[in-house]
């Protein structure tokens, strides 16, 4: 009795499992766990080559705020820069319209002189000695405004 129920057992246990796998299973088994070896090494390959891509990134982005940052710096200098320039400039208009307007009374008097010297002079009512001085002054005052003149076109 004992042999029987041993053996309705492993009928039992056999009927439940199943049949003993056939090598075409076992085969076909192994295929499958290749290619799911095969997948999740590809995987890797790709998570390991992705998280260089991130790392790269990383860097990368880094390297392209701290660019930002001296750029920054740099036309937050130059503003500076053309702002001072600016300053200047008007400074030195202002200068110009100043010593331009210092000169002013003289032109009419440069503009006489150059087209009639001789007559300029001598309408004035004068002694010889106050005459001459008088030349000898405006040839003065002429070379300052001449320097004068080069020195406003040179500004």
């Amino acid at each position: 009795m004992r042999a029987t129920r041993l053996a309705l057992m492993l009928g039992v246990a056999v009927a439940t499992l199943g049949a003993a796998p056939s090598p075409g299973q076992l085969q076909e088994a192994d295929r499958a766990k290749a290619a799911l070896l095969l997948k999740q090494n590809a995987a890797q390959v790709q998570s390991a080559t992705l998280l260089g891509e991130e790392r790269r990134l990383a860097n990368d982005r880094v390297s392209a705020a701290a660019a930002l940052r001296t750029l920054e710096t740099a036309a937050s200098a130059s503003a500076d820069r053309v702002s001072e320039l600016a300053r200047r400039r008007d400074e030195l208009q202002a200068a110009i319209a100043d010593r331009a307007a210092a000169m002013a009374p003289f032109l009419p008097l440069i503009q006489r002189l150059a087209l009639y010297p001789a007559e300029t002079v001598l309408a004035v009512p004068t002694s010889q000695e106050q005459a001459v001085r008088g030349i000898l002054v405006l040839g003065g005052l002429t070379r300052e405004l001449e320097h004068e003149a080069a020195s406003l076109r040179a500004e």
